[in-house]
């Protein structure tokens, strides 16, 4: 029951995330007027971020319910062109838990884990950053390899400084899902 539900929610992120890249890419024709020779010179970019990563396959006891976990995020950006970036993102949620294995049997402790992922941002316009990426989940107890969708909508609010929220999806393969929603600041260098 707990595999099917995982595959109900994965197929959901991804249509979720499809639906919103595809409203972003019509933004994408005038993409020269969003940006100047100023900005441009501004490659790199850190961030910090507050949020809550939500995993449906969560143990309370031994029963199985939805946990909603406090994380923050330090992620650093390197602007290759206009539209396109990358960058190393570092998410940490700051409690201990428990999940079910993707298998439905397995139970698993996860202690104070921490993600770093290598992601590629793609921002077709002046808001929206798609990203996708790979990396892994470290914890005492056992490493997990994953995969990141995501997207971010991003306010400046001075030259150098910009708020975001994003939404991602992680995938950490053969073991358990999450996603997370968080809203940060950007500082761009």
């Amino acid at each position: 029951m707990i595999t099917t539900v995982s595959i109900r929610l994965t197929i959901k992120a991804l249509l979720f995330i499809s639906l919103l890249a595809s409203s972003g890419l019509a933004q994408a024709q005038d993409q020269e007027k969003y940006y100047d020779e100023e900005e441009t010179e501004r490659r790199h970019s850190v961030s910090f971020l507050i949020s809550h990563s939500h995993v449906s396959q969560g143990l309370k006891g031994s029963e199985s319910r939805w946990l909603i976990l406090p994380s923050f995020g330090f992620d650093y950006n390197y602007k290759l062109s206009t539209m396109w970036s990358i960058g190393l993102h570092n998410d940490m949620i700051v409690e201990s838990f428990k999940i079910l294995k993707s298998d439905g049997e397995t139970e698993l402790e996860r202690t104070r884990p921490f993600v770093s992922i290598l992601t590629a941002g793609f921002k077709p316009g002046k808001h929206f950053t798609y990203q996708f990426g790979f990396g892994g989940e470290f914890a005492k107890e056992d490493d997990f390899f994953l995969t990141r969708l995501g997207i971010e909508y991003g306010w400046e609010i001075s030259e150098r400084m910009e708020i975001f929220s994003n939404l991602v999806y992680d995938l950490k393969w053969n073991n358990y899902n999450s996603y997370v929603i968080g809203l940060g600041v950007t500082r761009k260098l």
